[in-house]
C-alpha cells in the first residue's frame, strides 16, 4: 500500500519541507544586517562632510529610499533588469535565452541574472559561473522574494552593487566619484553608474586617465535611454566629454568628524551643526596665519567658533594639518587639556560683581601684594598701582585679579568651573593660582563658559549635531555680571592694525606660564571664538603671547567672516537688568563724595554693589600760623581737599615719576593722641604671611628672622610694630623691620601714627 501512494506522499512531503526549511532559515528583517557600513557625517546644510572606510577596507553605505530617486531607479533597471517588477526573482525568458546561447549554440556566454539573482550572488557569496552554482543562484532569488519586497531588495542592491575600486554600492559611489549624495546626481552621472557594475575592473573611472570602455558603455545606455526619454537629447554633448570626477573622500574637519563619529556609536548618518563656509574660512585663514608666522616658530593652531544663542558649533579646527606627523596634527587641540593662561579672569570679575565687590569702575591696586603662601606677578613684572576694574581686566592685570580672587566667599572661581564640569582636582592643589590658569582646560570648556557672557549668565552645553536636545543651561553669575564684564571686555583694544572690522568684539587675551600656549577667545555678532597657538610637544616659545600671536589671528577671522556676509550682526540681549546708573569719583571709582573733583557715570546693581563713598579725597583743615594740620575746622583754619594714597602706590607713583603730594603733617607732640583722626585706610600687613607656619633652622642664624612690612595710609610718616604687648620697633612707610622670633604663637601688631593698627596671628617653629 506504501508504494502505491509513494510518489503521492513524496509530492506531499516536498513543499511541506521546504515550507519548514524556509520558516527555520527565514533571514535578518535586515538584508544589509550581516555587513559594516560606511558611515556619513553632513554639515547643517546636508552637504557630506566625511565617510568612513569599514574595518574591511570598503566604502559601502545604505541607499535610502529617499536617494533611490527615479532618475536612478529607471536608470539601473533599464541597465540591468527591465522585467524587474514582472518577475519573482528568475526571468524565465531570460534564462531560456542565456541556456541557448551558452550551452546549445554556444555562441556566446550569457549570465541572465536578474537583480534579485545579483543580489543572490553577492549576499551569499556564490560562484554562478557553472550549472550547479546557477541553481543554487535561482534557488536563492526565490529565497529573497519571498521574505522581501522589491524595493527592500533594490536598495539592497543598490548598497552591495560593485563600483570600482573598493567602492560598494551606488550611495558611497556616487560621494567618492562626484562628491555629492546619491539623490543630487543628474543623468550623465547616474548612467556612469549604472554601468560599471558590468564590468567593475575595466569601467572604475579615473581622474588621471581617459576610461574609453566605461564612456562608450555610458553612450550605449544613453542611447537606449533616448528611445524612452526624447526630452534629453540635450545631454549629448556633455556625454560625448570625459566625465569629471573628484574621486577621492576628502577628509572636510576631520577631528570635528571623527569626534562626532565617536559620540554616536551605530548612526549611519551624523546632521552636524557645521557651517562649510565659515569652517574653509577658518582653516584657509589660520593655515595663511601658521605659514606667514613659522619664522617666529608657529607651527599649528586650533580654533572654534560657535553659534552663541544655541551653543552649536559652526567651525571647528583641531589643527592646521591633520594629516602632518611632524607637528602631530592629529591631535584634537579643541579637546586637549592646556593652561588657560589669563583668559579666565573675566569669570573672577564676574563673580566679584554679584558679590558686591567691584563695578567696572572700581579703583583696584596693581601693587607688589603676597596672598597668604602665594605672591603673584605681572607679566613684565610692573605695576600701574592705582587702576580701573574695566582696565584692570582688558590689560590682563594679575595682582587686581588675584586680590578679588581671595575676597571671593564660597562661589570662587574653583566652584564656578566645578559647577561647569570641568575635571579639577581637590581645591587647595591650586589656590589661589587657578586665577593665572593652574587649572587645564580644554578649548571646548573655555567656549562655554565665555558663551555664558553671551547667554545672560547661564552655561549651556555645546551642541555638535543638529538632533542634540537643547538645553536653557544653568546660571553661573547674574545676568547684570553677564552684561557689565561684556562691556568691559568691548573696550578691550583691538591688536596693532586691525581696526578696519574690529567693532563691537568682546575678547581676552591669556598666555600660560613658559610660554607654551597663547589663546584669543570673546564673543562677536552672534558668535563665539576661540584661538589657540602653541605646539603639542608642549616646547614654550617666547613668540606665543596671546595679544600679540593669538589675538592677529583671532581679528583676521573675524574680519573675515563679516567680509563674507556670513554674520547677521547679532549682540547679546540681557533682558530686565536690575542696574542704575550713578557717578563714582573718577580717582578712586567709589561714589563721588562732595569733595571729588571729578566724577564719571557708571553702573550698580542695586542693593549689591558696594555704596562706600570715596576716601581718597579728603577735607584737611590746616592752621595758616604753624602750617600743620588739625582735625576740627576752627577760627582762621583753612580747608584744603588732599589725596590719600596708600603707602605701596605712592611708592609706585614716585618711582614712576609721578609722585603725589603727602597731606600736612600734624603737630610734632607724639604718635598716639586723642586728636588725631582714626578715618582713612587701616594698615595692612604684607609680611609675615597669614594662614602660613614659619620653621626656621635652628643651626642657621641667617633664616631665623621674619620681615615686618605694611601698607599704610598717605597721611602716615611712623609706623610702630608690637608682638603681644612687646614692642619690636618702628618704621617709615614702606621700610622693613626684621624680627627674630622666638618657637611658639604670636600676636603681630601694628599701629600707625594715628592710631589706626591690624594684627596678624602666626605660629613659629624650628628644626635641623
Amino acid at each position: 500500500m506504501f508504494s502505491k501512494y509513494k510518489s503521492l506522499i513524496i509530492w506531499f512531503l516536498i513543499p511541506v519541507m521546504m515550507t519548514i526549511f524556509l520558516f527555520l532559515t527565514r533571514p535578518e528583517v535586515d538584508i544589509l544586517s550581516p555587513y559594516e557600513l560606511s558611515r556619513l557625517v553632513y554639515d547643517r546644510d546636508g552637504n557630506i562632510l566625511r565617510m568612513t572606510m569599514t574595518d574591511d577596507d570598503a566604502y559601502r553605505l545604505r541607499v535610502t529610499a529617499t536617494e533611490m530617486s527615479p532618475l536612478v531607479r529607471e536608470a539601473i533597471l533599464f541597465q540591468e533588469d527591465r522585467f524587474y517588477y514582472w518577475h519573482s526573482g528568475v526571468n524565465p525568458f531570460a534564462l531560456f535565452r542565456a541556456l541557448d546561447e551558452s550551452y546549445i549554440k554556444k555562441s556566446r556566454f550569457m549570465g541572465a541574472s536578474t537583480i534579485t539573482m545579483q543580489l543572490a550572488r553577492m549576499h551569499y557569496d556564490l560562484d554562478s559561473t557553472n550549472i550547479g552554482g546557477k541553481i543554487h543562484q535561482i534557488f536563492r532569488a526565490l529565497y529573497l522574494e519571498i521574505y522581501y519586497s522589491k524595493e527592500q531588495i533594490l536598495q539592497a542592491y543598490l548598497s552591495l552593487v560593485p563600483c570600482g575600486r573598493n567602492i560598494e554600492g551606488f550611495a558611497s559611489g556616487s560621494i567618492y566619484y562626484f562628491g555629492k549624495p546619491l539623490e543630487k546626481l543628474e543623468l550623465p552621472e547616474v548612467l556612469l553608474l549604472s554601468v560599471i557594475p558590468q564590468s567593475p575592473a575595466d569601467r572604475t573611472p579615473n581622474p588621471d586617465e581617459f576610461n574609453g570602455e566605461l564612456n562608450d558603455a555610458r553612450m550605449r545606455l544613453y542611447e537606449r535611454w533616448l528611445t524612452r526619454h526624447r526630452e534629453d537629447e540635450n545631454y549629448r554633448q556633455s556625454l560625448l566629454l570625459p566625465p569629471y570626477f573628484i574621486s577621492a573622500n576628502d577628509y572636510k574637519a576631520p577631528h570635528f568628524t571623527a569626534d562626532l563619529i565617536a559620540s554616536f556609536p551605530g548612526e549611519e548618518r551624523i546632521y552636524s551643526t557645521l557651517h562649510s563656509e565659515i569652517q574653509n574660512i577658518l582653516e584657509e585663514q589660520s593655515e595663511l596665519y601658521v605659514r606667514r608666522n613659522r619664522p617666529n616658530g608657529v607651527y599649528n593652531a586650533s580654533a572654534m567658533i560657535l553659534d552663541r544663542n544655541s551653543m552649536e558649533v559652526v567651525a571647528s579646527m583641531g589643527s592646521v594639518d591633520f594629516f602632518n606627523n611632524e607637528i602631530e596634527g592629529q591631535v584634537n587641540g579643541t579637546k586637549a587639556r592646556r593652561s588657560p593662561g589669563s583668559t579666565l579672569k573675566p569669570f573672577i570679575y564676574a563673580l566679584a560683581i554679584d558679590q558686591g565687590l567691584i563695578h567696572s569702575e572700581t579703583m583696584l591696586k596693581d601693587a607688589p601684594t603676597s596672598f597668604s603662601e602665594y605672591t603673584p606677578d605681572n607679566f613684565r613684572s610692573d605695576f600701574k598701582g592705582a587702576i580701573s576694574a574695566k582696565e584692570a581686566l582688558t590689560s590682563s592685570r594679575n595682582v587686581p585679579a588675584v586680590s578679588l580672587a581671595s575676597q571671593l566667599e564660597e562661589n570662587t572661581l574653583y566652584t564656578l568651573l566645578n559647577k561647569s564640569n570641568v575635571p579639577l582636582k581637590e581645591e587647595k592643589h591650586y589656590g589661589l593660582s587657578i586665577v593665572l590658569g593652574s587649572a587645564e582646560l580644554s578649548m571646548e570648556e573655555l567656549l562655554t563658559l565665555y558663551g555664558a557672557l553671551g547667554n545672560e549668565g547661564r552655561l549651556k552645553p555645546l551642541r555638535k549635531s543638529i538632533n542634540s536636545e537643547r538645553s536653557y543651561g544653568k546660571e553661573l553669575f547674574s545676568r547684570e555680571a553677564a552684561y557689565l564684564v561684556h562691556q568691559m571686555l568691548l573696550t578691550n583694544p583691538a591688536p596693532d592694525g586691525y581696526n578696519s572690522k574690529s567693532e563691537n568684539i568682546a575678547y581676552k587675551t591669556g598666555t600660560s606660564i613658559g610660554f607654551r600656549d597663547c589663546w584669543a577667545i570673546g564673543l562677536f555678532d552672534e558668535y563665539v571664538i576661540a584661538v589657540w597657538i602653541g605646539n603639542f610637544d608642549g616646547v614654550g616659545n617666547h613668540s606665543f603671547l596671546g595679544r600679540y600671536m593669538a589675538a592677529p589671528l583671532l581679528f583676521e577671522l573675524i574680519d573675515a567672516i563679516r567680509s563674507n556676509n556670513l554674520s547677521k550682526g547679532d549682540i547679546p540681549e540681557y533682558e530686565n537688568l536690575n542696574l542704575v546708573e550713578t557717578a563714582v569719583c573718577s580717582v578712586s571709582g567709589m561714589l563721588k563724595s562732595e569733595y571729588c573733583y571729578d566724577s564719571k557715570i557708571t553702573q550698580f546693581i542695586p542693593g549689591i554693589s558696594s555704596i562706600e563713598k570715596c576716601r581718597i579725597h579728603r577735607p584737611v583743615y590746616i592752621d595758616p600760623e604753624t602750617g600743620f594740620r588739625v582735625n576740627t575746622e576752627g577760627k582762621g583754619t583753612i580747608e584744603e581737599v588732599w589725596e590719600f594714597w596708600p603707602s605701596d602706590l605712592l611708592e609706585l607713583f614716585k618711582n614712576a615719576g609721578f609722585p603725589r603730594r603727602s597731606p600736612p603733617p600734624y603737630a610734632p607732640e607724639g604718635y598716639i593722641s586723642g586728636e588725631y583722626s582714626h578715618e582713612g585706610y587701616v594698615p595692612s600687613i604684607e609680611s609675615p604671611l597669614s594662614n602660613v607656619e614659619y620653621i626656621f633652622r635652628i643651626d642657621s642664624e641667617a633664616f631665623r628672622k621674619i620681615p615686618l612690612k605694611a601698607i599704610v595710609d598717605g597721611d602716615v610718616k611712623r609706623m610702630y610694630w608690637f608682638d603681644g604687648r612687646q614692642y619690636l620697633g618702628s618704621a617709615q612707610p614702606g621700610e622693613i623691620l626684621f624680627w627674630e622670633p622666638v618657637p611658639g604663637e604670636h600676636n603681630i601688631r601694628i599701629v600707625d601714627d594715628k592710631g589706626r593698627s591690624s594684627l596678624r596671628r602666626i605660629t613659629v617653629g624650628s628644626g635641623q
